[in-house]
């Protein structure tokens, strides 16, 4: 009885093992597949102790029965050597049925207490019954689940070499611009065409500073509407149109068209400048004027400059260099 009973205590208190909690990350789901799988192994083989165990006790009981059965046949003997000693051990039979009765009613406990032991074994193998279910259906679920991980892990492979090829593709393109910049920074052209312009003695008649870029060399004569110089308003002491360049050039030759239909004169003794570097000075009277750079001339602006007092008007201003470079590039 008591076996049964430190059984039954021992059943009862074993805690219920809770079930780990269900993640995104897939390897936290292998290691709960792996956790389920050992804890399902372990309530099975304690399972399989408990029923040893209970089919034990079902055996005990079977043989308390028996013994009882037994016992109650050696009282009805008993009983018959009582009467036939009735008369000479009258006080011996009372003693013998008092024990007789106190050894059933001790049975009678053993045996209702085993049934109860009994009892509580079925309900708690059914209760591991129900929680092996539920663990099953959890590794269901689980299984479900890493599948999905897998399908999403192959489909992040396939984009994963989708990228790749994209990469590769932008990589190529960049390479090919970056060739195509270096040659455009390497090759000396035209970097004046169009750029900003500006002069310190506005013109707002048709000859302003941006004729100086506009690419129209027209050789008009003074009556025709279609002469595009530029043209200082007032006969003063420097004056000055500058171009700005929009970045660092590599300047290698600064050309001027002068006007052609009168007073070419006036441009003698005008300064050309690249930023602060003098590249040339007019010292006569022509058509055109070629400033050659010296190596390694930098600038963002060209600047020509009349310090005498003369109006300052040309037909064109063309800027040769190459660029733009980065401030830090600069005598690269």
């Amino acid at each position: 009885g008591l076996l049964l009973a430190s059984l039954v205590l021992r059943a009862s208190a074993t805690p219920a093992r809770p079930a780990p909690a269900v993640t995104d990350n897939a390897g936290d789901f292998f290691e709960l597949f792996k956790g389920l799988k050992e804890e399902c192994s372990s309530v099975r083989e304690e399972a399989a102790v408990l029923r040893k165990e209970a089919y034990s006790v079902l055996d005990k009981a079977t043989q308390a029965r028996e013994d009882t059965y037994d016992l109650r046949e050696e009282a009805f003997d008993m009983r018959e050597k009582a009467g036939e000693m009735r008369d000479s051990a009258f006080e011996t039979r009372v003693a013998l049925e008092r024990t007789i009765v106190e050894a059933l009613a001790e049975l009678k406990s053993q045996a209702t207490v085993t049934n109860m032991y009994v009892q509580e074994m079925r309900t708690s193998i059914n209760t591991f019954s129900s929680r092996i279910g539920k663990v099953e259906e959890r590794i269901g679920i689980v299984e479900g689940v890493v599948n999905g991980l897998k399908q999403d892990i192959a489909d992040m492979t396939d984009n994963t070499e989708l990228i790749s090829g994209k990469v590769e593709e932008s990589v190529s393109l960049a390479t090919l611009l970056k060739s195509r910049q270096q040659t455009l920074i390497s090759e000396i052209r035209l970097i004046s065409h169009f750029k900003r312009t500006g002069s310190n003695d506005v013109r707002t008649d048709g000859h302003d500073s941006d004729l100086a870029v506009d690419g129209l060399l027209i050789h008009s004569d003074r009556t025709e509407h279609t002469r595009t110089y530029t043209h200082s308003v007032h006969t003063i002491a420097n004056n000055k149109l500058w171009v700005d360049l929009g970045g660092l050039f590599k300047i290698s030759k600064i050309k001027i068209w002068n006007t052609r239909h009168c007073c070419q004169e006036r441009f003698v003794g005008t300064h050309v400048y690249a930023d602060d570097f003098v590249i040339g000075t007019a010292i006569q009277s022509q058509n055109t004027y070629t400033f050659e750079a010296p190596d390694n001339v930098y600038a963002s602006r060209v600047t020509i400059h009349q310090p005498l007092v003369r109006a300052l008007h040309i037909l064109e201003l063309q800027v040769w260099g190459c660029g733009p470079f980065p401030p830090e590039d600069r005598f690269a």
